[in-house]
């Protein structure tokens, strides 16, 4: 039997953990920047995370997080995605920065 969804869906652009460096990602993992500026929620599994964007949160004036996870972020943010998962095999786009781990 097959039925129809009509309801809400989300698209969620995988990209490379390589987007943000390493000291970002330790800072993610420990729960450093969550505690540090409750801004975005994390979703941790063993590749990677899943990143939140919350919709009133001005990333440009945000003090508490770093340089390479606001430009992630602002980036997303730029083509409609509330979300943004980061994972070790996903892809690279040429407008953000690499980091070598």
């Amino acid at each position: 039997m097959t039925t129809k969804f009509d309801g809400w869906t989300m698209k969620v652009p995988v990209l490379s953990t390589g987007h943000i460096s390493q000291t970002t990602m330790k800072s993610i993992t420990t729960g450093y920047i969550k505690t540090l500026c409750n801004e975005t929620d994390f979703l941790l599994y063993e590749e990677g995370v899943f990143i939140s964007i919350y919709e009133d949160f001005d990333i440009d004036k945000s003090r508490c997080l770093p340089e390479d996870f606001k430009a992630l972020l602002a980036w997303a943010r730029s083509l409609g995605y509330n979300w943004v998962r980061l994972d070790r095999d996903g892809d690279y786009v040429d407008s953000l920065k690499v980091y070598e781990w």
